[in-house]
């Protein structure tokens, strides 16, 4: 092979032009990603748009790298005398694997900007938002992963077959955890409870401090945290507490058998007036009435809801009436019911009572 052609003035001349060419598309990168970017960043923040701004900073550097890429490409393709280095190495697939992995630095700086787009003003927000990004970066991998090696001459078709195939593999090996995947979406979808609800699921009782792909954790009121599998909470009944709009109080007040019928007509029209006039008390769900005749006690029951849900302020609303129940009861001079039992003894009948009667 004659080298001489490669050091003639032509070469050098063609040579020269070939590096100023890059020099250009290397200036023009550095320009993009140091004068202009941060100039752009600098605008949308001060106009207040963060999400452009974010966009910028993001993908200032590989673009900035492919302007680069693109120039050392066009510089090589110009060399007159390079058809024997770039017959001997596949010359375009690597500049495309170049160009990949730009695109694919860029959608990975990128992805924690999608959840943000998510706007929505529930508790659940972060769990979702950090559900999408996981989603999406394996997405990002995965695009790489193919087409890189589709690039390199692998039969990708085969490849995704196999890794089909593997999936369905994997998949009977965990359908535990598949299911529990899908069962995390479910809840994020439907919302049956967010962040910071006390809930009762599947025996347990709590708040819940996470909700997670595979598993929510709850904070029980012993302080232990319990770790539930999504797919026990999806096929169990939930109760959310927190979204209770009223909160049920009921009991049974026992009284004395020996108090008239007009001071029980007195107490249950009293006792029905104190709890509507409770400023936290739903007024038409009070129900105060004479409900049955115990072992030891006359029984009044008492149902009423309370408009504060939050057990604390709950607790207090029920303490105020208990109190107002108490004064009530002396002042009308009924007594609660004690358990009792009264007993009767027969004396048995002996010769000397016989002889007696």
């Amino acid at each position: 092979m004659d080298f001489s052609a490669y050091f003639s003035p032509d070469a050098a001349l063609q040579f020269g032009i070939c590096v100023l060419v890059f020099l250009a598309f290397f200036a023009v990168s550095r320009l993009f990603r140091y004068k202009m970017a941060p100039l752009l960043a600098k605008l949308f923040k001060k106009i207040n748009r963060s999400f452009l701004h974010n966009l910028v900073e993001s993908i200032s550097r590989p673009f900035s790298n492919a302007i680069a890429w693109a120039g050392a490409q066009i510089a090589l393709e110009r060399l007159s005398h390079s058809a024997y280095f770039l017959a001997s190495v596949p010359f375009m697939a690597i500049f495309r694997i170049g160009y990949v992995v730009f695109i694919v630095q860029a959608l990975w700086n990128l992805v924690p900007l999608v959840p943000v787009l998510l706007q929505r003003e529930d508790k659940n927000a972060k769990s979702i938002q950090k559900l999408v990004h996981i989603s999406l970066r394996v997405l990002v991998i995965s695009f790489a992963v193919v087409i890189g090696l589709g690039e390199l001459g692998y039969n990708v078709n085969g490849l995704i077959a196999g890794l089909g195939l593997g999936g369905l593999t994997l998949s009977l090996a965990a359908q535990n955890t598949a299911s529990n995947l899908f069962a995390g979406a479910m809840l994020f979808t439907e919302r049956p409870f967010e962040l910071g609800d006390w809930i009762s699921c599947a025996g347990v009782e709590g708040t819940v401090e996470d909700i997670g792909l595979r598993a929510t954790k709850l904070r029980t009121f012993a302080n232990t945290l319990v770790v539930v599998p999504n797919t026990t909470i999806c096929s169990q009944n939930i109760d959310n507490y927190t979204r209770m709009n009223m909160r049920l109080k009921q009991f049974t007040l026992g009284i004395c058998y020996n108090t008239p019928q007009e001071k029980i007509e007195q107490l249950i029209d009293q006792l029905r007036t104190l709890i509507c006039s409770d400023p936290d008390v739903a007024a038409d769900k009070v129900q105060v009435s004479l409900f049955g005749f115990g072992s030891s006690s006359i029984d009044i029951r008492v149902v009423y809801y309370t408009t504060v849900t939050a057990y604390a302020d709950w607790l207090a609303v029920t303490q105020r009436l208990n109190f107002a129940l108490l004064a009530l009861m002396n002042r009308l001079g009924v007594e609660f019911a004690y358990p009792s039992q009264s007993i009767y003894l027969q004396q048995p009948e002996t010769d000397a009572n016989k002889a007696a009667l």
